[in-house]
């Protein structure tokens, strides 16, 4: 069986590549952010949001 990109990237670094020290609490700025998002019409974000927040979501939590 051939091997898929994710498994050769995982051979070849098998620590984390990004593994954040600090955080920035950035919840203040959401509504902004969404709009942003939403301006983008021509590439249908509506259809984004729910992985957008949920995405967001899960780096809120405090684990």
């Amino acid at each position: 069986m051939r091997p898929t990109t994710i498994t050769l990237i995982i051979e070849r670094y098998p620590q984390p590549l990004f593994s954040p020290t600090h955080w920035v609490d950035v919840t203040a700025y959401w509504e902004a952010t969404e709009k942003a998002i939403l301006a983008h019409t021509t590439q249908e974000p509506q259809r984004c949001m729910p992985t957008v927040n949920g995405q967001a979501g899960f780096r809120a939590r405090d684990d």
